[in-house]
């Protein structure tokens, strides 16, 4: 059974009233919902952003994108898997990947007919994806 919130929150995808305390992390501190009516899940009022955390500008890029690019077949599981759920006739899904770190996901989907994009909080992750 999921928890009520105490106060109804929209939900940031589509609006809906619905949206549920799907857990709280105690590592981060701090509450993810879902929205039962379109499934998003999301972060219940994110701390204040705070300029780049340290592990993530002093990460190596090179190594973490390196470790990425072996995981392409779960990755592309993940993608067949994503396909099945949306309208068969939609010929180009839409896909946000939040984190989306250096940007292989992304290229990954769009090569797998999505209309994918992304985000991520590190400038170095930004630029490397970029170039």
């Amino acid at each position: 059974m999921t928890a009520q919130l105490a106060q109804p929150r929209a939900c940031e995808a589509c609006g809906s009233k619905r949206v549920r305390l799907l857990r709280h992390s105690t590592f981060w501190s701090f509450d993810v919902g879902r929205c039962p009516d379109c499934k998003m899940v999301f972060v219940l009022d994110p701390p204040p952003f705070q300029g780049e955390p340290e592990y993530v500008e002093g990460a190596d890029w090179e190594a973490y994108v390196d470790s990425l690019r072996g995981d392409d077949e779960l990755r592309v599981r993940v993608l067949r898997r994503l396909r099945g759920l949306v309208d068969r006739h939609d010929a180009s899904p839409r896909l946000f990947d939040v984190g989306a770190g250096v940007g292989d996901f992304v290229a990954l989907a769009q090569q797998h007919g999505f209309d994918a994009g992304g985000n991520d909080i590190s400038s170095r992750g930004i630029r490397h994806a970029y170039e």
